[in-house]
């Protein structure tokens, strides 16, 4: 069975909301009324939690045994980044960014469809920068391993059966742009947009690999 690489390019930009906790390292604190010197500045534990909507789309080339196939929807989207501060503003961890579409558009050979599920999944270590460590606005970028996974109804093709859960391992990575507003001294709220890129290779069929 020959080995055809499988490409497609993922470029949907996603505006949602962002929940971070910048939660500054736990410090002894003197009694009285001293001010906390950890408070609204971007140092110590990170956490951050978000959830938002935007768009997903994939397009997958086919193999020697498996048709070409493209698929798109409106996405739900999770964040989850923790960290640590090793020099003032710069934020350093790991974390997992999700995307999903239901009832996604989908072609899968000569078939169509709108009921197809396509996700997509980045695990790795991610950097942020607040060029004011004091102030809201962000910029971040994670990378690492990737998963693309298609579930569409099966068809078959000349006998051959094609479809069904297709799922694909890969590199890949986000980049965002934020700002968030300070609620209280070690949280805040904010928005931000996102954009990533995935690319993926068929781990049950050498023919066959997708990508986003």
């Amino acid at each position: 069975m020959g080995s055809e690489r499988m490409r497609s390019t993922f470029a949907a930009l996603f505006c949602f909301a962002l929940l971070t906790f910048p939660a500054a390292a736990v410090r002894a604190q003197p009694s009285g009324p001293a001010e906390d010197p950890s408070a609204r500045t971007h140092d110590g534990f990170y956490l951050r939690l978000s959830l938002g909507g935007g768009a997903l789309r994939a397009k997958f080339q086919g193999g020697d045994t498996a048709p070409e196939a493209e698929a798109d929807g409106g996405a739900a989207m999770l964040d989850v980044l923790l960290g640590g501060t090793p020099a003032p503003g710069l934020v350093v961890g790991g974390g997992y960014q999700f995307e999903m579409a239901q009832d996604a558009d989908y072609e899968l050979g000569t078939s169509t469809g709108s009921s197809g599920t396509l996700a997509r999944g980045v695990i790795g270590p991610f950097v942020e920068w607040f060029p004011d460590r004091h102030g809201g606005f962000s910029v971040g970028l994670l990378a690492g391993y990737s998963l693309l996974q298609l579930r569409t109804p099966t068809i078959r093709i000349f006998g051959t059966e094609f479809g069904g859960d297709i799922r694909s391992l890969g590199v890949g990575g986000n980049l965002w742009v934020g700002y968030a507003h300070w609620l209280a001294n070690q949280w805040s709220l904010g928005l931000a947009a996102r954009a990533g890129l995935s690319t993926t290779k068929n781990t049950e069929d050498s023919s066959q690999s997708g990508s986003v």
